[in-house]
């Protein structure tokens, strides 16, 4: 009898610790598969386009999109704080815009957390590049590309968003070919597309639609006005008026603005070649183009 009771209270004693081995175990899988996870993105631009990517997902509890550099802050200037080091170790992955464009590299970060993927997309295969000007993305035909790069990281977190990720990336896609296509029809229209601009951070619409941009900084918004160039431009605005003159957001514009006023000329508007603002890409692409088109026409 005492045997029997043994039996059972150590069967029953099995039972018991099978069935708490079971729930730990389902609990190490659950959260090893459903752990929430840090993407980290440079700047509201990178960070912009997941959200898009991530439209019609339920995926706040599975990933969390932060942008590294504060919105009011200069991405070329921008230095790592210990609290961004701090939070970066903890994050999945970070994407970086690269070829200088932060004020940190691909290789600092890594030297201090050795254990972050970290991507720059100006690695990927674009079809447009320029050794000189890092602002890649402002051809419409790159952010595609970035698009693209930015949507498989996504899906490597959950293959199952794959099919609705590729839906938003084909509408992404579908909407900034529409808004190229409309303004390189406008601009082959056009006989003269010259124009200046405080700072170039849009070289690439040269390479896009034809025009042709001056500078007085160049392709850095930290770089020192040259004088020869601005000797040049003052020279080109003597000579034909008519060039409308642009102010760059993210840029000093005391020299241009200076430039203006001394020729009695007025600047037509704000372009900015960096920082989206909380708008999508292509509402972004189309806003910059449609300022420079209406002074060009």
């Amino acid at each position: 009898m005492i045997m029997k009771k043994l039996r059972r209270s150590f069967g029953l004693s099995i039972l018991i610790l099978l069935f708490f081995i079971d729930i730990k175990l389902k609990a190490e899988t659950l959260s090893v598969s459903e752990k929430t996870r840090v993407i980290y993105f440079s700047n509201d631009l990178l960070k912009n386009l997941a959200q898009e990517l991530l439209v019609s997902i339920n995926f706040k509890k599975r990933l969390n999109l932060r942008s590294l550099i504060p919105e009011s802050a200069t991405w070329h200037e921008y230095t790592l704080t210990p609290r961004d080091l701090n939070q970066l170790s903890e994050a999945y992955v970070l994407f970086l815009l690269g070829k200088d464009i932060e004020g940190f590299s691909k290789q600092q970060i890594q030297g201090k957390i050795k254990t972050l993927k970290v991507i720059e997309l100006n690695e990927e295969k674009l079809p447009f590049k320029d050794d000189k000007d890092p602002h890649y993305w402002n051809h419409p035909l790159n952010f595609i590309v970035i698009a693209n790069a930015v949507a498989r990281e996504l899906i490597s977190v959950d293959p199952n968003w794959q099919k609705q990720v590729n839906i938003n990336l084909t509408k992404i896609e579908s909407e900034i070919v529409k808004v190229h296509e409309y303004y390189l029809k406008l601009f082959a229209g056009l006989k003269d597309k010259t124009i200046i601009i405080s700072h170039n951070s849009i070289s690439f619409y040269g390479k896009a639609y034809g025009i042709k941009i001056f500078s007085p900084t160049g392709f850095n918004s930290l770089d020192q006005t040259i004088p020869s160039d601005l000797i040049s431009i003052k020279k080109m605005l003597k000579d034909n008026p008519n060039i409308p003159l642009f102010r760059e957001v993210n840029s000093n514009n005391i020299f241009l603005e200076k430039l203006a006023k001394d020729l009695g000329l007025s600047i037509k508007g704000d372009i900015n070649g960096e920082s989206l603002r909380g708008k999508t890409y292509e509402a972004f692409l189309k806003q910059n183009l449609e300022v420079i088109y209406s002074a060009l026409k």
